[in-house]
């Protein structure tokens, strides 16, 4: 805990003189300034916990590796002790969510299903899943374990400042409409690419899977995304894990929602901050990131 109240306390010192800031600057600055000063307040009453992050990973290897790398990335620790334990059950073996939903294919549900008590069992506090398209079962996933689910789906929509989105997924995203209910409760429209577009975002997709990537598929994607700018999108949702390996801030003229990069801090949040705190905390990120944007 050291090491978590010393950067409290930098954080608090550095708060404080922002707080004198902005009773000499205007009401915006300082209504800013209230926002941080109650997130900090839920810092200080929050307690390291004992939580125990579970991956139900496999869909597809390569995404399940990027989440774990992001999750020690972003857990504030100073040494190998401050870090969160995480166990991964890296199935590939999980058929294929799009073909079950789209044309009848294998079920995919008992493995994940299987994949969930086996992370239950090995002492995971929650679960998260590197995989847009497998939220679809997330309702039925919720009921096969005893412990919470994070829903990517739902954290990415919630962080959304935007009216207009633009959405890169999987076929199988894009048809069930995840994203477009998601973010309809916060009055955000979606936008998806053309067909001839989501046909070759789908071709990357499975390139990539396939460690096949290159420069003209980077290239062939920053203009597909391009076109939904071009068609009002102030902001692109990174909505398959797969192309959160390849797609950065850079590839797009607006916000980009990454929605790997936001599974990884949701999973962080959960597994340092009590109950108690979480949902302060919660709506106090998503007050600063929409009034400090």
């Amino acid at each position: 805990m050291g090491a978590y109240r010393r950067q409290y306390m930098i954080f608090w010192a550095v708060i404080q003189e922002s707080s004198t800031l902005g009773h000499k600057t205007n009401s915006r600055a300082h209504q800013d300034v209230c926002l941080l000063q109650e997130a900090v307040c839920c810092v200080q009453s929050a307690l390291m916990s004992n939580k125990t992050i579970g991956i139900l990973g496999g869909m597809g290897p390569a995404a399940t590796v990027e989440l774990f790398r992001r999750i020690v990335l972003l857990t504030p620790a100073q040494c190998d002790q401050d870090h969160i334990p995480v166990v991964i059950d890296n199935n590939p073996q999980i058929p294929d969510r799009g073909p079950f939903i789209l044309e009848g294919g294998p079920d995919p549900r008992p493995a994940l299903c299987r994949s969930a008590r086996k992370l239950e069992r090995m002492g995971a506090s929650f679960i998260v899943m590197p995989c847009n398209t497998a939220h679809v079962f997330l309702p039925y996933l919720r009921k096969a374990v005893r412990i919470p689910f994070i829903d990517m789906v739902a954290e990415t929509a919630q962080r959304i400042s935007e009216s207009l989105v633009g959405l890169l997924a999987t076929e199988t995203t894009v048809r069930t409409r995840l994203y477009h209910d998601a973010c309809a409760p916060y009055g955000i429209e979606v936008l998806t690419p053309f067909v001839d577009d989501q046909a070759r975002v789908m071709e990357i997709i499975y390139a990539i899977k396939g460690g096949a990537f290159d420069l003209v598929m980077k290239r062939d994607l920053r203009a597909i995304a391009a076109r939904l700018r071009e068609r009002g999108a102030a902001a692109l949702i990174v909505g398959c894990t797969e192309l959160s390996l390849v797609i950065c801030q850079d590839d797009f003229d607006g916000i980009v929602y990454d929605a790997l990069d936001i599974l990884a801090r949701a999973a962080v949040r959960e597994a340092l901050w009590t109950h108690q705190t979480r949902e302060r905390v919660r709506m106090s990120e998503a007050d600063c990131t929409r009034k400090l944007l």
